[in-house]
């Protein structure tokens, strides 16, 4: 899981560095706008996540060769997962990838930290007036939080309140205040089922 969401850092950054957009899909095709570029790309991101040390896996030689080994598989992992995520993103720029935030109300009613893993901005231009979208990586579809435990209930408790945190956190430190979309959004591995 977190050599994915390296792997994801790593490209958002190269395309927040080279002022891109994140590649449309297209549907018709099946493909990434540049996929043949994009592949080896990746591929090399990926071998950068493998021998980050940050990471850890250089503690382990043979673990560093097994990753190594299975570069192409995780390569297509997140190929598959920018499909899906273009599909809904193509054309946006990315504004932030593993971002830390903090917060407080001035009567310290509240103190928030968190860090977050992508943030999106529709429009082409740097206006910040466009809205901005927040996402959060889950590494399967099984580790998505329950729609209910996202809203707010009859007696006012929220039991997952990580995305209204991220909100709070853009919003004061950003000093953006709309935020079109905020959500979680599965990496699954190649092979898994589609949602």
């Amino acid at each position: 899981g977190n050599l994915h969401h390296k792997i994801l850092e790593l490209y958002g950054s190269y395309l927040m560095q080279n002022n891109l957009q994140l590649p449309r899909f297209d549907i018709q095709n099946g493909i990434i706008e540049n996929q043949s570029e994009l592949i080896p790309l990746i591929n090399d991101f990926a071998l950068q996540a493998i021998r980050d040390p940050e990471q850890g896996f250089g503690d382990s030689p043979l673990t560093v060769q097994m990753l190594e080994s299975q570069t192409s598989a995780i390569t297509q992992t997140i190929i598959d997962f920018l499909k899906d995520f273009c599909s809904k993103f193509g054309g946006y720029k990315v504004k932030g990838v593993e971002k830390w935030y903090r917060g407080n109300k001035a009567d310290r009613a509240w103190n928030y930290t968190g860090k977050i893993d992508c943030l999106l901005s529709s429009g082409n231009s740097t206006s910040e007036d466009l809205g901005w979208t927040i996402v959060d990586y889950k590494n399967t579809s099984g580790a998505m939080p329950k729609q209910y435990q996202a809203n707010v209930q009859e007696d006012g408790s929220l039991a997952d309140f990580q995305i209204p945190m991220y909100i709070t956190l853009v919003r004061e430190n950003e000093k953006v205040q709309d935020i079109s979309l905020a959500g979680f959004f599965a990496i699954k591995p190649s092979g898994s089922q589609k949602n």
